[in-house]
């Protein structure tokens, strides 16, 4: 009769251990798929990532054609300072001679 208890605990941990394996096994597939859609999240992140880095790039790009802009706006208006302060100067001048006598002829 020991013979036949111990092949019944036998055999029944050999349902237990195949239940166990059944339940690794599907936790192993649950994890495949939960890393398959990482991998995609991944891939999409790096797809904007990318994106990202161009348009860093082209904002970098854009920022120093505004400030070669800025400078030259800055450089015309400081021409512009100087007609101004010129035609001040001069219409000053105008203004400072004496008129002419009225022709009376």
């Amino acid at each position: 009769m020991d013979v036949e208890k111990t092949i019944e605990f036998l055999l029944n941990n050999q349902a237990k251990h195949d239940e166990r394996l059944n339940q690794l096994e599907t936790v192993v597939g649950t994890l495949a798929g939960s890393v398959g859609s990482l991998a995609g999240s991944v891939g999409s992140l790096a797809g904007s990532v990318d994106k990202l880095a161009d348009n860093i790039e082209r904002l970098d790009e854009a920022m120093v054609t505004l400030a070669e802009s800025g400078v030259q706006t800055n450089r015309r208006i400081d021409q512009l300072g100087m007609r101004v302060d010129q035609l001040v100067s001069a219409i000053g001048a105008m203004m400072q001679r004496p008129s002419p006598p009225p022709n009376l002829g």
